[in-house]
């Protein structure tokens, strides 16, 4: 899949399954943590998530991260 192009437009399932293959983790590992964090931003139905979707998903996901790792890295340093 050709996610560069401005025509081409994957559906939800082919996102997902270029994401999980382009990581070069564990398949399986991957997509049920795509489909988790997909699943937390409200996006239950992964045959029609949108690129831009998958996006702010991830954006949340990464935000949450780094709230959680400065919590811990504050609360060690006091």
């Amino acid at each position: 899949m050709e996610v560069s192009k401005q025509d081409a437009t994957p559906d939800g399932q082919e996102l997902i399954q270029t994401v999980v293959s382009l990581t070069g983790l564990p398949e399986d590992w991957i997509r049920n943590e795509l489909v988790q964090i997909l699943e937390n931003t409200g996006q239950t139905s992964h045959d029609d998530v949108t690129l831009d979707q998958l996006r702010e998903a991830m954006a949340a996901y990464l935000e949450g991260m780094q709230a959680d790792f400065l919590a811990e890295n504050t609360a060690f340093s006091e």
